[in-house]
Protein backbone atom coordinates (compact mmCIF):
# COMPACT_ATOMS: atom_id res chain seq x y z
CA UNK A 1 0.00 0.00 0.00
CA UNK A 2 1.09 3.00 -1.01
CA UNK A 3 2.09 5.89 1.37
CA UNK A 4 -0.51 8.52 0.04
CA UNK A 5 -3.61 5.93 0.64
CA UNK A 6 -2.16 5.00 3.87
CA UNK A 7 -2.14 9.11 4.42
CA UNK A 8 -5.47 9.07 3.07
CA UNK A 9 -7.15 6.35 5.18
CA UNK A 10 -5.67 7.95 8.24
CA UNK A 11 -7.31 11.16 7.64
CA UNK A 12 -10.42 11.77 9.69
CA UNK A 13 -13.77 12.02 7.41
CA UNK A 14 -16.02 14.94 7.08
CA UNK A 15 -19.40 13.95 8.74
CA UNK A 16 -22.44 14.36 6.02
CA UNK A 17 -24.45 17.88 6.00
CA UNK A 18 -27.40 17.56 8.11
CA UNK A 19 -30.11 19.48 6.40
CA UNK A 20 -33.34 18.45 8.95
CA UNK A 21 -33.10 21.39 10.92
CA UNK A 22 -33.01 24.07 7.57
CA UNK A 23 -36.41 22.09 6.42
CA UNK A 24 -38.37 22.41 10.00
CA UNK A 25 -37.52 26.06 9.97
CA UNK A 26 -38.51 27.01 6.51
CA UNK A 27 -41.64 24.72 7.19
CA UNK A 28 -42.49 26.88 10.32
CA UNK A 29 -42.04 29.98 8.43
CA UNK A 30 -44.12 28.84 4.97
CA UNK A 31 -46.87 27.49 7.49
CA UNK A 32 -46.85 31.41 8.83
CA UNK A 33 -47.47 32.43 5.61
CA UNK A 34 -50.17 30.09 4.30
CA UNK A 35 -51.76 30.93 7.99
CA UNK A 36 -51.58 34.32 7.10
CA UNK A 37 -53.08 34.15 3.69
CA UNK A 38 -55.76 31.97 4.95
CA UNK A 39 -56.77 34.44 7.17
CA UNK A 40 -56.27 37.00 5.11
CA UNK A 41 -58.77 35.17 2.65
CA UNK A 42 -61.34 34.61 5.47
CA UNK A 43 -61.21 38.01 6.29
CA UNK A 44 -61.61 39.58 3.00
CA UNK A 45 -64.27 36.73 2.05
CA UNK A 46 -66.44 38.31 5.08
CA UNK A 47 -65.59 42.02 3.98
CA UNK A 48 -67.41 40.92 0.48
CA UNK A 49 -70.14 39.58 2.54
CA UNK A 50 -70.64 42.67 4.57
CA UNK A 51 -69.91 45.09 1.66
CA UNK A 52 -72.99 43.11 -0.49
CA UNK A 53 -75.11 43.43 2.56
CA UNK A 54 -73.91 47.31 3.07
CA UNK A 55 -74.73 47.86 -0.60
CA UNK A 56 -78.56 45.86 -0.52
CA UNK A 57 -78.94 48.42 2.35
CA UNK A 58 -77.94 51.61 0.66
CA UNK A 59 -79.70 50.62 -2.68
CA UNK A 60 -82.90 50.25 -0.51
CA UNK A 61 -82.53 53.25 1.60
CA UNK A 62 -81.90 55.35 -1.48
CA UNK A 63 -84.65 54.15 -3.31
CA UNK A 64 -86.94 54.40 -0.18
CA UNK A 65 -86.24 57.93 1.13
CA UNK A 66 -86.14 59.69 -2.30
CA UNK A 67 -89.43 59.52 -3.02
CA UNK A 68 -90.11 62.01 -0.63
CA UNK A 69 -87.99 64.83 -2.17
CA UNK A 70 -87.93 67.39 -3.35
CA UNK A 71 -90.87 67.94 -0.87
CA UNK A 72 -89.31 66.85 2.54
CA UNK A 73 -85.50 66.61 3.72
CA UNK A 74 -86.32 65.26 7.17
CA UNK A 75 -88.63 62.55 6.14
CA UNK A 76 -86.58 61.56 3.17
CA UNK A 77 -83.59 60.76 5.62
CA UNK A 78 -85.98 59.31 8.24
CA UNK A 79 -87.20 56.88 5.62
CA UNK A 80 -83.89 55.98 4.45
CA UNK A 81 -82.59 55.14 7.82
CA UNK A 82 -85.82 53.07 8.07
CA UNK A 83 -85.20 50.79 5.18
CA UNK A 84 -81.26 50.80 6.25
CA UNK A 85 -82.90 49.42 9.72
CA UNK A 86 -85.06 46.50 7.59
CA UNK A 87 -81.56 45.58 6.14
CA UNK A 88 -79.53 44.89 9.08
CA UNK A 89 -78.23 48.68 9.23
CA UNK A 90 -79.21 50.06 12.31
CA UNK A 91 -77.45 53.40 12.92
CA UNK A 92 -78.27 52.73 16.97
CA UNK A 93 -75.60 49.87 16.70
CA UNK A 94 -72.49 51.67 17.63
CA UNK A 95 -70.38 49.42 14.86
CA UNK A 96 -72.66 51.50 11.91
CA UNK A 97 -73.01 54.74 10.26
CA UNK A 98 -75.99 55.04 7.79
CA UNK A 99 -75.46 58.62 6.53
CA UNK A 100 -78.42 60.32 4.23
CA UNK A 101 -77.43 63.45 2.67
CA UNK A 102 -78.82 64.84 -0.94
CA UNK A 103 -77.17 64.34 -3.61
CA UNK A 104 -76.41 66.71 -6.98
CA UNK A 105 -79.81 67.59 -7.48
CA UNK A 106 -83.11 68.24 -5.27
CA UNK A 107 -84.38 65.32 -6.31
CA UNK A 108 -81.29 62.81 -5.58
CA UNK A 109 -80.83 61.13 -2.52
CA UNK A 110 -77.35 59.59 -1.44
CA UNK A 111 -76.78 56.92 1.32
CA UNK A 112 -73.90 56.00 2.73
CA UNK A 113 -73.79 52.95 4.97
CA UNK A 114 -70.87 51.31 6.64
CA UNK A 115 -70.20 48.86 8.99
CA UNK A 116 -66.94 48.42 11.32
CA UNK A 117 -65.86 44.73 11.55
CA UNK A 118 -63.73 42.05 13.86
CA UNK A 119 -61.13 40.72 11.84
CA UNK A 120 -60.94 36.71 12.38
CA UNK A 121 -57.54 36.40 11.77
CA UNK A 122 -56.27 39.84 10.73
CA UNK A 123 -55.48 40.53 14.50
CA UNK A 124 -52.31 38.45 14.22
CA UNK A 125 -51.02 40.97 11.73
CA UNK A 126 -52.58 43.97 14.15
CA UNK A 127 -55.41 44.05 12.13
CA UNK A 128 -58.05 43.80 14.47
CA UNK A 129 -61.17 45.44 12.89
CA UNK A 130 -61.90 47.05 9.40
CA UNK A 131 -64.15 49.40 8.21
CA UNK A 132 -66.46 48.00 5.40
CA UNK A 133 -68.33 50.80 3.55
CA UNK A 134 -70.97 51.42 0.75
CA UNK A 135 -72.82 54.16 -1.00
CA UNK A 136 -75.54 54.32 -3.34
CA UNK A 137 -77.48 57.42 -4.90
CA UNK A 138 -81.05 57.75 -6.70
CA UNK A 139 -82.84 60.04 -8.73
CA UNK A 140 -86.55 60.21 -7.99
CA UNK A 141 -89.05 61.73 -10.83
CA UNK A 142 -92.49 61.58 -8.89
CA UNK A 143 -95.65 63.01 -9.95
CA UNK A 144 -95.09 65.67 -12.09
CA UNK A 145 -96.66 68.74 -10.74
CA UNK A 146 -99.08 70.77 -13.08
CA UNK A 147 -101.08 74.33 -12.76
CA UNK A 148 -99.07 76.44 -10.52
CA UNK A 149 -95.80 77.05 -8.28
CA UNK A 150 -97.59 78.72 -5.55
CA UNK A 151 -99.51 78.45 -2.53
CA UNK A 152 -102.59 78.64 -4.84
CA UNK A 153 -104.37 76.66 -7.81
CA UNK A 154 -106.22 79.19 -10.14
CA UNK A 155 -107.46 82.37 -10.17
CA UNK A 156 -107.52 84.49 -6.49
CA UNK A 157 -109.39 88.02 -7.37
CA UNK A 158 -108.47 88.94 -3.74
CA UNK A 159 -104.89 87.77 -3.78
CA UNK A 160 -102.82 90.36 -1.60
CA UNK A 161 -99.29 89.50 0.30
CA UNK A 162 -101.08 87.83 3.34
CA UNK A 163 -102.41 85.05 1.50
CA UNK A 164 -99.62 84.99 -1.42
CA UNK A 165 -96.54 83.58 -1.29
CA UNK A 166 -93.80 86.41 -1.84
CA UNK A 167 -92.24 84.67 -4.75
CA UNK A 168 -95.50 83.99 -6.67
CA UNK A 169 -96.31 87.78 -6.06
CA UNK A 170 -95.92 87.96 -10.32
CA UNK A 171 -97.69 84.68 -11.02
CA UNK A 172 -101.03 84.96 -12.67
CA UNK A 173 -103.39 81.48 -12.63
CA UNK A 174 -104.92 82.51 -15.78
CA UNK A 175 -107.36 79.39 -14.89
CA UNK A 176 -109.99 78.35 -12.55
CA UNK A 177 -109.74 74.14 -11.14
CA UNK A 178 -112.89 72.21 -13.28
CA UNK A 179 -114.70 68.90 -12.19
CA UNK A 180 -117.60 67.88 -14.45
CA UNK A 181 -120.80 66.30 -13.06
CA UNK A 182 -120.44 62.59 -14.41
CA UNK A 183 -124.08 62.86 -16.18
CA UNK A 184 -121.87 65.57 -18.86
CA UNK A 185 -120.95 64.30 -22.15
CA UNK A 186 -117.33 64.13 -22.47
CA UNK A 187 -116.46 66.09 -25.21
CA UNK A 188 -117.61 69.06 -23.18
CA UNK A 189 -114.19 69.24 -22.35
CA UNK A 190 -113.91 66.88 -19.03
CA UNK A 191 -112.21 63.35 -19.48
CA UNK A 192 -111.61 61.91 -17.07
CA UNK A 193 -114.44 62.87 -14.69
CA UNK A 194 -117.71 62.59 -17.16
CA UNK A 195 -119.19 59.66 -17.25
CA UNK A 196 -121.21 59.73 -20.53
CA UNK A 197 -120.21 60.19 -24.06
CA UNK A 198 -122.48 61.84 -26.98
CA UNK A 199 -124.02 58.98 -28.94
CA UNK A 200 -124.24 60.72 -31.75
CA UNK A 201 -120.93 63.14 -32.20
CA UNK A 202 -118.62 60.51 -34.44
CA UNK A 203 -114.72 60.51 -33.42
CA UNK A 204 -114.75 61.09 -29.93
CA UNK A 205 -111.65 59.19 -28.16
CA UNK A 206 -112.24 56.55 -25.04
CA UNK A 207 -115.98 56.38 -26.08
CA UNK A 208 -117.84 53.30 -26.71
CA UNK A 209 -121.88 53.42 -26.89
CA UNK A 210 -122.15 56.25 -25.01
CA UNK A 211 -119.90 55.28 -22.21
CA UNK A 212 -116.33 56.93 -21.69
CA UNK A 213 -113.95 54.66 -20.93
CA UNK A 214 -111.42 57.21 -19.36
CA UNK A 215 -113.91 57.49 -17.12
CA UNK A 216 -111.93 58.12 -13.31
CA UNK A 217 -114.25 58.11 -9.93
CA UNK A 218 -111.49 59.37 -8.22
CA UNK A 219 -111.60 62.88 -9.81
CA UNK A 220 -108.72 65.02 -9.51
CA UNK A 221 -106.06 64.79 -7.31
CA UNK A 222 -103.91 67.97 -6.02
CA UNK A 223 -100.95 67.63 -3.85
CA UNK A 224 -100.79 70.25 -1.26
CA UNK A 225 -96.72 70.37 -0.06
CA UNK A 226 -95.30 71.49 3.13
CA UNK A 227 -91.67 72.05 2.94
CA UNK A 228 -90.72 72.94 6.67
CA UNK A 229 -91.97 73.25 9.72
CA UNK A 230 -95.07 75.84 9.97
CA UNK A 231 -97.49 76.95 13.04
CA UNK A 232 -100.40 76.19 11.12
CA UNK A 233 -102.11 75.12 7.40
CA UNK A 234 -104.98 76.53 6.28
CA UNK A 235 -106.74 74.89 3.25
CA UNK A 236 -109.15 76.89 1.74
CA UNK A 237 -111.35 76.73 -0.96
CA UNK A 238 -113.09 79.95 -3.91
CA UNK A 239 -116.50 79.08 -4.61
CA UNK A 240 -116.81 75.63 -3.73
CA UNK A 241 -120.56 74.87 -4.50
CA UNK A 242 -121.86 74.96 -8.28
CA UNK A 243 -124.01 77.67 -8.64
CA UNK A 244 -125.36 77.68 -13.16
CA UNK A 245 -124.28 81.10 -13.87
CA UNK A 246 -122.86 80.08 -17.19
CA UNK A 247 -119.86 79.88 -18.74
CA UNK A 248 -119.63 83.66 -19.56
CA UNK A 249 -121.47 84.45 -16.48
CA UNK A 250 -124.69 85.90 -17.74
CA UNK A 251 -127.00 83.51 -16.40
CA UNK A 252 -128.85 83.72 -12.89
CA UNK A 253 -128.87 87.35 -11.61
CA UNK A 254 -132.32 88.16 -13.59
CA UNK A 255 -133.11 91.88 -13.82
CA UNK A 256 -131.65 92.59 -10.12
CA UNK A 257 -128.98 94.83 -10.01
CA UNK A 258 -125.30 93.97 -9.40
CA UNK A 259 -124.85 96.23 -6.17
CA UNK A 260 -128.48 95.45 -4.96
CA UNK A 261 -127.23 91.42 -5.22
CA UNK A 262 -124.32 92.12 -3.82
CA UNK A 263 -125.60 94.39 -1.26
CA UNK A 264 -128.06 91.58 0.36
CA UNK A 265 -125.41 88.64 0.87
CA UNK A 266 -124.15 88.90 4.53
CA UNK A 267 -120.85 87.00 3.69
CA UNK A 268 -120.41 89.86 1.18
CA UNK A 269 -121.46 92.74 2.16
CA UNK A 270 -118.80 93.16 4.77
CA UNK A 271 -116.00 92.10 3.14
CA UNK A 272 -116.06 92.80 -0.19
CA UNK A 273 -114.55 96.57 -0.94
CA UNK A 274 -115.41 96.48 -5.34
CA UNK A 275 -118.65 96.62 -6.72
CA UNK A 276 -117.86 94.00 -9.41
CA UNK A 277 -118.19 90.75 -7.54
CA UNK A 278 -121.83 89.61 -9.19
CA UNK A 279 -120.92 91.42 -12.75
CA UNK A 280 -121.87 89.53 -15.82
CA UNK A 281 -119.70 88.60 -17.84
CA UNK A 282 -115.86 86.89 -18.16
CA UNK A 283 -114.32 90.33 -17.62
CA UNK A 284 -114.77 90.00 -14.06
CA UNK A 285 -111.85 88.01 -11.86
CA UNK A 286 -114.63 87.06 -10.03
CA UNK A 287 -116.17 84.84 -13.06
CA UNK A 288 -115.77 80.98 -12.17
CA UNK A 289 -118.19 79.75 -15.19
CA UNK A 290 -119.88 77.31 -13.24
CA UNK A 291 -123.23 76.02 -15.72
CA UNK A 292 -125.64 73.52 -16.73
CA UNK A 293 -124.86 72.33 -20.06
CA UNK A 294 -128.45 70.67 -20.51
CA UNK A 295 -130.63 73.38 -19.37
CA UNK A 296 -133.38 70.83 -19.62
CA UNK A 297 -131.76 69.11 -16.44
CA UNK A 298 -132.30 70.74 -13.47
CA UNK A 299 -130.45 68.37 -11.14
CA UNK A 300 -127.66 69.94 -9.43
CA UNK A 301 -124.12 69.14 -8.87
CA UNK A 302 -122.69 68.11 -5.53
CA UNK A 303 -118.87 68.57 -5.12
CA UNK A 304 -117.00 66.57 -2.44
CA UNK A 305 -113.70 67.67 -1.22
CA UNK A 306 -111.36 65.45 0.88
CA UNK A 307 -108.22 66.52 2.15
CA UNK A 308 -105.97 63.30 3.32
CA UNK A 309 -102.18 63.67 5.15
CA UNK A 310 -99.18 62.36 3.98
CA UNK A 311 -99.27 58.44 3.75
CA UNK A 312 -97.11 56.10 4.37
CA UNK A 313 -96.28 55.75 0.39
CA UNK A 314 -96.02 58.45 -2.19
CA UNK A 315 -97.07 56.23 -5.03
CA UNK A 316 -99.82 55.94 -3.35
CA UNK A 317 -101.69 59.37 -2.29
CA UNK A 318 -104.84 58.01 -0.98
CA UNK A 319 -102.89 56.41 1.94
CA UNK A 320 -103.04 58.86 4.32
CA UNK A 321 -105.43 59.37 6.55
CA UNK A 322 -108.88 61.31 5.87
CA UNK A 323 -107.91 64.97 7.47
CA UNK A 324 -111.26 66.39 6.30
CA UNK A 325 -114.20 65.50 4.12
CA UNK A 326 -116.82 68.58 3.00
CA UNK A 327 -119.26 68.01 0.19
CA UNK A 328 -120.94 70.91 -1.50
CA UNK A 329 -124.21 71.17 -2.74
CA UNK A 330 -125.35 73.48 -5.82
CA UNK A 331 -127.97 75.59 -7.21
CA UNK A 332 -129.85 76.36 -10.07
CA UNK A 333 -132.47 79.53 -11.02
CA UNK A 334 -132.56 82.95 -9.75
CA UNK A 335 -130.09 84.44 -7.27
CA UNK A 336 -130.96 87.05 -5.61
CA UNK A 337 -133.73 85.51 -2.98
CA UNK A 338 -130.97 82.84 -2.50
CA UNK A 339 -128.54 84.82 -1.44
CA UNK A 340 -130.70 87.37 0.44
CA UNK A 341 -130.92 86.52 4.09
CA UNK A 342 -133.99 88.51 4.89
CA UNK A 343 -135.49 86.47 2.20
CA UNK A 344 -136.12 83.73 4.95
CA UNK A 345 -138.09 81.17 2.89
CA UNK A 346 -135.89 81.22 0.20
CA UNK A 347 -132.54 82.00 1.72
CA UNK A 348 -129.94 79.20 1.40
CA UNK A 349 -126.88 79.82 4.07
CA UNK A 350 -124.99 76.88 1.93
CA UNK A 351 -125.14 79.03 -1.40
CA UNK A 352 -124.53 81.99 0.48
CA UNK A 353 -121.58 81.77 2.30
CA UNK A 354 -119.88 79.39 -0.37
CA UNK A 355 -120.38 81.53 -3.33
CA UNK A 356 -117.76 83.65 -5.25
CA UNK A 357 -115.63 83.76 -1.64
CA UNK A 358 -112.72 82.01 -0.34
CA UNK A 359 -113.75 79.39 2.38
CA UNK A 360 -112.06 77.98 5.22
CA UNK A 361 -112.40 74.21 4.21
CA UNK A 362 -109.83 72.52 6.16
CA UNK A 363 -107.61 73.71 9.25
CA UNK A 364 -104.62 71.65 10.24
CA UNK A 365 -102.99 72.34 13.98
CA UNK A 366 -99.58 71.12 13.61
CA UNK A 367 -99.34 70.01 10.03
CA UNK A 368 -96.62 67.66 9.60
CA UNK A 369 -93.78 68.25 6.85
CA UNK A 370 -94.63 66.47 3.34
CA UNK A 371 -97.58 66.51 0.83
CA UNK A 372 -101.27 66.45 1.65
CA UNK A 373 -103.57 65.15 -0.90
CA UNK A 374 -106.75 66.84 -1.85
CA UNK A 375 -109.26 64.45 -3.61
CA UNK A 376 -112.08 66.45 -5.70
CA UNK A 377 -114.89 64.24 -6.94
CA UNK A 378 -118.20 64.95 -8.39
CA UNK A 379 -120.00 61.28 -8.60
CA UNK A 380 -121.81 61.98 -4.76
CA UNK A 381 -124.01 58.85 -4.26
CA UNK A 382 -127.88 59.46 -5.27
CA UNK A 383 -129.78 61.11 -7.62
CA UNK A 384 -126.86 63.73 -7.85
CA UNK A 385 -124.80 61.48 -9.87
CA UNK A 386 -127.11 62.63 -13.21
CA UNK A 387 -126.27 66.03 -12.68
CA UNK A 388 -125.11 67.76 -16.46
CA UNK A 389 -122.87 70.11 -15.39
CA UNK A 390 -119.55 72.05 -14.62
CA UNK A 391 -117.88 73.40 -11.43
CA UNK A 392 -115.24 75.48 -11.44
CA UNK A 393 -113.08 76.90 -8.36
CA UNK A 394 -110.07 77.69 -6.86
CA UNK A 395 -107.56 76.29 -4.01
CA UNK A 396 -105.00 77.78 -1.83
CA UNK A 397 -103.06 77.09 1.26
CA UNK A 398 -102.01 79.66 3.60
CA UNK A 399 -100.27 79.47 7.63
CA UNK A 400 -99.90 82.15 10.24
CA UNK A 401 -96.60 83.72 9.25
CA UNK A 402 -96.12 85.35 5.63
CA UNK A 403 -92.51 83.28 5.70
CA UNK A 404 -94.54 80.08 5.80
CA UNK A 405 -96.48 81.03 2.73
CA UNK A 406 -92.82 80.59 0.36
CA UNK A 407 -93.18 76.67 1.90
CA UNK A 408 -96.13 75.82 0.87
CA UNK A 409 -97.04 74.41 -3.29
CA UNK A 410 -100.30 73.67 -4.33
CA UNK A 411 -100.42 71.66 -7.80
CA UNK A 412 -102.32 69.28 -10.03
CA UNK A 413 -101.28 65.97 -9.95
CA UNK A 414 -99.79 64.21 -13.36
CA UNK A 415 -103.52 65.89 -14.78
CA UNK A 416 -106.23 68.24 -14.05
CA UNK A 417 -109.00 69.95 -14.81
CA UNK A 418 -109.60 73.49 -16.08
CA UNK A 419 -111.57 75.95 -17.41
CA UNK A 420 -109.43 78.98 -19.08
CA UNK A 421 -111.24 82.32 -19.96
CA UNK A 422 -108.95 84.93 -19.44
CA UNK A 423 -109.42 87.52 -21.98
CA UNK A 424 -106.45 88.69 -23.69
CA UNK A 425 -104.92 87.80 -27.03
CA UNK A 426 -101.91 86.21 -25.34
CA UNK A 427 -102.56 84.12 -21.87
CA UNK A 428 -99.40 81.78 -20.47
CA UNK A 429 -100.35 78.64 -17.93
CA UNK A 430 -97.80 76.65 -15.99
CA UNK A 431 -98.12 73.53 -17.32
CA UNK A 432 -95.93 71.28 -15.84
CA UNK A 433 -92.45 71.08 -13.37
CA UNK A 434 -89.60 69.48 -14.94
CA UNK A 435 -86.73 69.19 -12.41
CA UNK A 436 -83.21 69.23 -12.83
CA UNK A 437 -81.60 65.86 -13.81
CA UNK A 438 -83.95 64.94 -16.37
CA UNK A 439 -82.10 65.83 -19.47
CA UNK A 440 -82.68 63.52 -22.26
CA UNK A 441 -85.97 62.34 -21.34
CA UNK A 442 -89.51 62.94 -22.67
CA UNK A 443 -91.90 65.04 -21.33
CA UNK A 444 -95.04 63.64 -22.59
CA UNK A 445 -97.93 66.29 -23.00
CA UNK A 446 -101.27 64.73 -23.69
CA UNK A 447 -104.23 68.28 -24.31
CA UNK A 448 -108.09 67.22 -24.54
CA UNK A 449 -110.33 69.12 -26.00
CA UNK A 450 -108.18 71.69 -26.19
CA UNK A 451 -108.86 75.74 -27.69
CA UNK A 452 -112.55 76.69 -27.06
CA UNK A 453 -112.52 80.07 -28.52
CA UNK A 454 -114.26 82.49 -30.51
CA UNK A 455 -110.99 82.91 -32.44
CA UNK A 456 -108.45 80.81 -34.05
CA UNK A 457 -105.12 80.67 -32.65
CA UNK A 458 -101.96 78.75 -31.26
CA UNK A 459 -100.80 76.51 -28.95
CA UNK A 460 -96.90 76.42 -28.23
CA UNK A 461 -95.35 74.22 -25.16
CA UNK A 462 -91.95 76.95 -24.49
CA UNK A 463 -89.18 76.16 -21.88
CA UNK A 464 -88.54 76.98 -18.44
CA UNK A 465 -86.79 80.29 -19.76
CA UNK A 466 -89.83 81.18 -22.14
CA UNK A 467 -87.66 79.85 -24.98
CA UNK A 468 -88.13 77.84 -27.78
CA UNK A 469 -87.99 73.65 -28.11
CA UNK A 470 -87.00 71.99 -30.70
CA UNK A 471 -87.71 68.28 -31.92
CA UNK A 472 -91.31 68.48 -30.53
CA UNK A 473 -93.59 65.53 -32.12
CA UNK A 474 -97.22 65.52 -32.00
CA UNK A 475 -100.41 62.66 -32.51
CA UNK A 476 -103.58 62.40 -32.41
CA UNK A 477 -105.56 65.07 -34.30
CA UNK A 478 -102.73 67.31 -35.56
CA UNK A 479 -98.79 65.52 -36.32
CA UNK A 480 -98.03 69.22 -37.29
CA UNK A 481 -96.29 70.48 -34.66
CA UNK A 482 -93.59 73.05 -35.49
CA UNK A 483 -89.76 72.82 -35.01
CA UNK A 484 -90.84 75.31 -31.79
CA UNK A 485 -93.32 72.97 -30.71
CA UNK A 486 -96.61 74.95 -31.51
CA UNK A 487 -99.39 73.79 -33.46
CA UNK A 488 -102.21 76.32 -34.90
CA UNK A 489 -106.34 75.75 -33.42
CA UNK A 490 -109.41 76.60 -35.70
CA UNK A 491 -112.27 78.96 -34.42
CA UNK A 492 -114.74 76.71 -32.20
CA UNK A 493 -117.60 77.18 -29.21
CA UNK A 494 -119.47 74.75 -27.89
CA UNK A 495 -122.42 75.57 -30.34
CA UNK A 496 -120.09 74.78 -33.34
CA UNK A 497 -116.97 73.00 -32.30
CA UNK A 498 -113.63 72.69 -33.71
CA UNK A 499 -111.57 69.51 -34.82
CA UNK A 500 -110.13 69.12 -31.10
CA UNK A 501 -113.85 68.22 -29.91
CA UNK A 502 -113.98 65.59 -27.65
CA UNK A 503 -110.16 64.80 -29.14
CA UNK A 504 -106.58 64.01 -27.56
CA UNK A 505 -104.14 66.49 -29.21
CA UNK A 506 -100.46 64.83 -27.96
CA UNK A 507 -97.46 66.24 -27.62
CA UNK A 508 -93.76 64.55 -27.21
CA UNK A 509 -91.57 67.66 -25.57
CA UNK A 510 -87.65 66.12 -25.58
CA UNK A 511 -86.03 67.77 -22.72
CA UNK A 512 -81.99 68.80 -23.83
CA UNK A 513 -79.50 66.72 -22.41
CA UNK A 514 -77.88 68.60 -19.86
CA UNK A 515 -80.90 70.42 -18.76
CA UNK A 516 -80.66 72.38 -15.40
CA UNK A 517 -82.96 74.40 -13.09
CA UNK A 518 -82.85 75.66 -9.83
CA UNK A 519 -84.94 72.77 -8.04
CA UNK A 520 -85.10 75.12 -4.73
CA UNK A 521 -86.91 78.49 -6.34
CA UNK A 522 -90.43 77.17 -6.63
CA UNK A 523 -91.38 79.62 -10.13
CA UNK A 524 -88.25 77.83 -11.37
CA UNK A 525 -87.94 74.79 -13.81
CA UNK A 526 -91.84 75.24 -15.24
CA UNK A 527 -92.81 74.23 -18.82
CA UNK A 528 -95.73 76.77 -19.75
CA UNK A 529 -98.66 76.67 -22.26
CA UNK A 530 -99.01 79.29 -24.18
CA UNK A 531 -102.48 80.63 -25.77
CA UNK A 532 -101.85 83.20 -28.67
CA UNK A 533 -105.46 84.28 -29.64
CA UNK A 534 -106.89 87.74 -31.84
CA UNK A 535 -107.70 90.33 -29.85
CA UNK A 536 -111.31 89.54 -30.07
CA UNK A 537 -111.11 86.04 -29.06
CA UNK A 538 -113.02 85.22 -26.07
CA UNK A 539 -112.21 81.91 -25.07
CA UNK A 540 -114.26 79.18 -22.76
CA UNK A 541 -112.26 76.13 -22.95
CA UNK A 542 -113.08 73.71 -20.32
CA UNK A 543 -110.67 71.37 -20.99
CA UNK A 544 -108.19 68.01 -18.77
CA UNK A 545 -104.40 68.11 -19.35
CA UNK A 546 -101.74 65.57 -18.17
CA UNK A 547 -98.09 65.19 -18.05
CA UNK A 548 -95.92 62.75 -17.48
CA UNK A 549 -91.90 62.24 -17.83
CA UNK A 550 -91.07 58.72 -19.91
CA UNK A 551 -88.85 56.65 -18.00
CA UNK A 552 -88.33 54.63 -15.17
CA UNK A 553 -89.31 58.00 -11.83
CA UNK A 554 -87.20 55.95 -9.23
CA UNK A 555 -83.81 54.62 -10.38
CA UNK A 556 -80.56 54.35 -8.81
CA UNK A 557 -77.68 56.46 -10.92
CA UNK A 558 -75.01 55.18 -8.92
Amino acid sequence: MSARRVLRALRPRRRQRDERGYIAVMSALLLIVLVSLSAFAVDVGNWYLVSQRAQRAADAAALAGVTKLPGSQTNAYALAQQYAKNNGFDNADTSVTVVPSRGTNATQLRVDVSRTVNNFFGSLLGLSTSNVSSHAIADYTGPIPMGSPCNEFGNDPEASSSVRASSCSAVNGNLWANVNGPDAQKQNGDAYSSLRCSTTAAGQDGCSSGTNSQYDASGYLFDITVKSALPSLNIQLFDPVTVNVGLTCGTGFGSNTTAATQAVNPWHAASNSGSDRYVSGVSSDYCTGDNHYDTSNSQVQRTRFVVRAPGVSSWDPMSGAIVCDVTYDGYTGTLFNVLNASSSSTYKASIAENFRRWVDFCPVSNPVQGTYTLQVTSNVAGAYQNADTGNRFAVRATTGTTAGLNAITVSGRERMGIFANKNGSVTTFHLARVPSGTGGSTLKVSLYDVGDSTAAGTIKIVNPTGGNYSGCTGSGVTTTISATCSFSVPAGTSSSPNAFNGRFQNINVPIPTGYSCNDNDPTDCWVKLVYDYGSSAQPTDVTAWSAQLEGDPIRLIE
